[in-house]
């Protein structure tokens, strides 16, 4: 199209340059003053949140970019030496199940499992958690009380299934101070271990 065409409403190509602020063929690059465009940002404006939320310019997503970026580098020689770098929170150690804990073992009880319910045994010596490891080597029943507690039958609602050979762990309410078992099909034995 020629220079002299007409464009827009009787506008000349010049015409609509000059009007535009930008330049015509070879007349040069056309420049912006930083910060003038809002949607691009100024070049002095810090980086995006880390975390990426809330609104920012396309200059602070760069520049949050570039950073991820570093980071992402700084972690190479070790993913080339073959170790993958893994950050992990310190395990907490408590007397709810985290960690190790501590037994009163001269406070566990051994009774016999049999086809007919224990009489009431006395749980040893409780800690502050007021928590007991039971481990059977039968499944059996177990019904918690105080020193009146009943008989345990399995085919009662509350009564504890122990399962065979494995440490299960249970809180005991305030007034838990005995218990009763009873077997499953297997006569065996049931430890209590109070932990301290």
């Amino acid at each position: 199209m020629a220079e002299s065409d007409s464009w827009g409403g009787g506008l000349t190509q010049r015409q609509l340059q000059a009007a535009s602020g930008l330049g015509g063929p070879g007349e040069g690059a056309s420049t912006i003053a930083d910060g003038a465009d809002v949607a691009q940002g100024a070049t002095t404006q810090a980086a995006a949140p880390a975390a990426g939320t809330g609104n920012y310019t396309l200059i602070q997503a760069a520049k949050r970019g570039l950073l991820n970026w570093a980071d992402l580098l700084a972690r190479i020689p070790a993913l080339v030496s073959g170790r993958v770098p893994v950050e992990a929170a310190a395990l907490a150690t408590d007397a709810v199940g985290n960690g190790t804990r501590e037994y009163n073992l001269s406070g566990a009880t051994r009774t016999a499992v049999g086809a007919t319910s224990s009489a009431a045994v006395a749980i040893g010596t409780l800690g502050a958690s007021r928590e007991v490891m039971w481990i059977a080597n039968t499944r059996c029943f177990v019904r918690l009380g105080s020193s009146a507690v009943a008989a345990a039958a399995g085919t009662d609602a509350n009564v504890l299934p122990i399962p065979v050979d494995s440490m299960f762990h249970i809180r005991l309410p305030i007034g838990v101070t005995h218990y009763t078992v009873i077997r499953d099909t297997a006569d065996g034995i049931i430890r209590c271990v109070p932990v301290a």
